[in-house]
């Protein structure tokens, strides 16, 4: 069992086994669980305090001669899923010479940074640390800025973007 992470969801993919008949996904080792081909995206399910996730390959069926009957399997490897923290806007800041800051979240790979200039995209790249140059910075302009912390695109899934707008006077 895997997690692919794209910019928006979390796609658990897997290797189908015959004779399964479907395959379950349990969550936190409790009752709440749903087939595999329900959820289109995990996020929903993933929490910042971590989310333990198993699959069983379904079956419980006689095959069509009647002669050998197919069980659901054992639960897999119980895997650790953990949403890192989104940004937060309160301690974000935009200083009046372009520089970015706001806090670190934890056991992330990274930050994605997109900013708006007057509604004009003018950055939108992946980024290292917890501060970051506006190059074509200047005062008089409203800024918008996206910032999420990456994942690593299996156990530990990017946070939920934060976005904050300054109105910066000249």
């Amino acid at each position: 069992m895997l997690i692919k992470n794209s910019a928006i969801e979390s796609v658990i993919s897997y290797k189908e086994v015959p004779p399964a008949s479907g395959y379950t996904i349990y969550f936190n080792n409790d009752d709440t669980h749903m087939p595999a081909d329900s959820i289109e995206n995990i996020n929903q399910y993933i929490s910042e305090n971590g989310t333990n996730v198993y699959m069983t390959s379904d079956a419980n069926f006689y095959n069509d001669l009647g002669t050998e009957y197919f069980m659901t399997s054992k639960p897999s490897k119980t895997y650790n899923f953990i949403k890192l923290a989104a940004p937060n806007a309160d301690t974000m800041e935009l200083t009046r010479d372009g520089v970015l800051t706001w806090s670190a979240i934890a056991n992330n790979l990274g930050y994605h940074v997109t900013i708006l200039k007057d509604g004009v995209q003018i950055v939108d790249i992946d980024h290292p640390s917890v501060s970051f140059e506006i190059e074509a910075f200047e005062l008089g302009h409203t800024y918008t800025v996206s910032v999420y912390a990456k994942g690593n695109g299996t156990t530990r899934i990017q946070s939920a973007t934060t976005e904050k707008e300054w109105q910066m006077k000249a």
